[in-house]
C-alpha cells in the first residue's frame, strides 16, 4: 500500500488563511486545483509502496515517541513550488514550527532505520494547488 505519515492542521485561523491563499490563485490564469480544506496535511515522510506488516512495525516503533507531543502552533511562512518555478505543479505554503522539525528528526530516524531510507531535504509545507 502507498503510505506516508503526516500530520492533519486544525488550527482554524491556519485553514481561513490557505483558503483565502487559494481564492487569490484560482483568479490568477494558471488552471490550477485548489487542494481541499479537508485534505490539507503535513507529509512528514513518505514511505511509498509498504507491506501490511511493514506498516504495523512502523507504527509499533513511532507510537511511543508520537505520544510525547500535543498540539503546537504553526506559522505560515513563505509559499513555495515543486519541481520548479518552470516546471510547476505543485504550489505550497511553508510552515514554521520548531515541533515540527523535532517530530519529523524522530520519524526520520526511526524509518531510516528499519530500511526506509530517503535522501529528499525536509521541507515543512502544506500544499495548497495542483496545477492542472
Amino acid at each position: 500500500m502507498r503510505s506516508f505519515i503526516s500530520m492533519d492542521i486544525n488550527s482554524k485561523e491556519v485553514l481561513d488563511k490557505i483558503d483565502t491563499f487559494q481564492k487569490k490563485l484560482k483568479s490568477s490564469a494558471c488552471p490550477m486545483k485548489a487542494v481541499e480544506r479537508k485534505n490539507l496535511h503535513l507529509t512528514l515522510k513518505f514511505l511509498g509502496e509498504i507491506s501490511e506488516p511493514s506498516y504495523k512495525r512502523i507504527v509499533e516503533s513511532l507510537e511511543p515517541t508520537l505520544q510525547e507531543f500535543s498540539s503546537f502552533e504553526v506559522e505560515l511562512k513563505g509559499t513555495g513550488f515543486f519541481p520548479s518555478i518552470s516546471d510547476l505543479r505543485i504550489v505550497w505554503v511553508g510552515l514554521n514550527a520548531p515541533e515540527i522539525v523535532y517530530i519529523q528528526k524522530e520519524i526520520e530516524d526511526t524509518v531510516n532505520s528499519m530500511g526506509f531510507a530517503e535522501d529528499k531535504k525536509f521541507v515543512p509545507h502544506l500544499t495548497v494547488c495542483r496545477i492542472k
